[in-house]
């Protein structure tokens, strides 16, 4: 046995140095970087922060959920060389419960290119996101087998960096204890990033209030990883496809489904618009909201600032209430595809787009589909046609190879299985290995007239897999659930590009 563990261990430590089909990113040989690189409290690199939720359906205040940063453009190993592309593990340290897997493979990207178009500075738009300054985040249980609460000021963690992801093992486990731990500050922060209504043709524009306890009206936050003892039979094949990711505004407060979809538009305007193709965007992917106005009984929506990205989609959508960055309803179904394909029509032939989604039941979505008073609205024929009753990740996984765009939304439930919200996010990758399946999101944490996005867009990790339904955990309903939580993707969306090729 002792024979059979040397042996895994030794291919393990050779694993580290293996060149895998994803790896080239990197740049310097596997010879001259180290397996594991253990990451202290002196890192600026690294953060660790204890949520509060502001949603509607109430503050969740100093949570049991923990919320991991990452920094890539000030990762560096204790020489000071940069420690580039590559995969982060945590395990929290407690005396009483002993090792937790808390961080599985948090993915480093490459530093995302700079944005292409000039953009202005004021009130409304803001400032373009800084790719040097994104943050890499992933949720994760700040108290792992405990339901506590009041602030959590510091937390016991080993954080391990590694070129290529670790196999999550019983013997990495063992691995990751000899190296030591450090007491790391746990730093306060705000969430309040929502503004998606339930997608199964029972639109809501606000939650229903949960009898459950505020702190549990999310649910529990993703639970510990528990190692297997055999090696998984992917490990040497990971495939994984990731976009371009600095396509990243922030967002006015519920205004998710609009800020993610223009994300996935400026995406599409970034990579394909390139002589000789043509397909461009008539405005500026700079912040803005579709103000709400009235002429005595007739409601109208117009473009603040006029020549903003997401306030002509978010126009579209006709969302109630929105006066300012502060205020605003969430964005229906109906809403979101009037956005889309609103936006698209009134676009004109340089941004001929083929619209796709899954989810939505049996609602076809598009001219006089999904009950949405399309009629009032010339979409120019315009449909999204469906690909599938429930989003996979087989299929988003296939649009981002095509160089599609994807959006998805995702809803919350509490244990009674009662929905509290959703939100909605752009996907900018997907993964398989080590016997797991992960997509890779934007979006902005805290919404609303403030610019938190400049300095900290979000890109995050999460694990998707069916492990139950709402209230059911561990009775499988065909959705997948983010990070095994009572979190499911309701809804996908992609955004294909058809430029024009021009030729002089």
């Amino acid at each position: 046995m002792k024979c059979i563990q040397g042996a895994i261990m030794a291919f393990l430590i050779s694993l580290f140095f293996t060149s895998f089909a994803y790896a080239s990113y990197q740049h310097a040989p596997p010879r001259e970087r180290l397996p594991l690189t253990l990451l202290t409290p002196s890192s600026p690199a690294i953060t660790f922060e204890q949520v509060t939720f502001h949603l509607e359906v109430g503050t969740i205040k100093n949570s049991d959920w923990g919320q991991f940063k990452v920094r890539p453009d000030q990762l560096y190993d204790r020489y000071g060389n940069p420690l580039g592309t590559g995969y982060i593990n945590v395990f929290l340290n407690d005396r009483r419960q002993g090792g937790s897997w808390v961080i599985n493979n948090l993915f480093i990207p490459p530093a995302p290119e700079q944005h292409k178009r000039h953009r202005q500075h004021n009130r409304y738009t803001g400032s373009p996101s800084n790719p040097s300054s994104a943050v890499v985040a992933s949720y994760f249980d700040l108290r792992p087998g405990q339901t506590g609460r009041g602030i959590k000021k510091r937390v016991n963690a080993t954080v391990l960096f590694s070129p290529q992801p670790l196999p999550t093992i019983i013997d990495i486990a063992l691995l990751a204890q000899r190296f030591p731990s450090s007491r790391f500050s746990v730093l306060p922060t705000h969430i309040n990033a929502e503004g998606a209504g339930e997608v199964d043709g029972r639109m809501r524009t606000t939650p229903r209030r949960s009898s459950a306890p505020r702190s549990l009206a999310l649910g529990f936050p993703p639970q510990a990883i528990e190692p297997s003892s055999t090696l998984p039979d992917d490990l040497l094949f990971p495939i994984q496809v990731i976009q371009a990711s600095d396509q990243n505004l922030d967002a006015a407060r519920n205004q998710c489904v609009p800020m993610a979809n223009a994300n996935a538009l400026q995406y599409l305007e970034d990579r394909y618009d390139n002589l000789p193709l043509v397909w461009r965007l008539p405005e500026f992917h700079i912040r803005g909201i579709g103000r709400i106005g009235a002429a005595g009984d007739v409601l109208f929506w117009e473009p603040i600032p006029e020549n903003s990205l997401v306030a002509n989609v978010d126009t579209f959508g006709r969302r109630n209430g929105v006066h300012d960055l502060d205020s605003g309803s969430y964005t229906s179904l109906c809403g979101l595809i009037r956005g889309v394909l609103g936006y698209l029509t009134q676009s004109g032939d340089q941004a001929i787009t083929t619209v796709r989604h899954q989810g939505s039941g049996s609602l076809e979505l598009g001219d006089n589909g999904a009950d949405c008073d399309t009629e009032t609205m010339l979409l120019g024929g315009m449909v999204s046609v469906r690909d599938g009753i429930e989003p996979t990740w087989e299929w988003m996984f296939e649009q981002l190879q095509l160089g599609r765009a994807v959006t998805i939304i995702y809803s919350w439930y509490d244990f009674q299985g009662e929905w509290q919200g959703g939100h909605s996010v752009r996907v900018y990758g997907a993964s398989e290995f080590d016997g797991r399946r992960y997509i890779y999101t934007l979006d902005d944490a805290d919404q609303g007239d403030n610019f938190s996005n400049v300095s900290d867009p979000r890109k995050q990790q999460w694990e998707v897999a069916d492990t139950g339904s709402p209230g059911l955990l561990g009775v499988p309903n065909g959705r997948l659930n983010m990070d095994g939580m009572n979190w499911e993707i309701t809804f996908a969306l992609s955004l294909e590009a058809k430029p024009t090729l021009v030729i002089p």
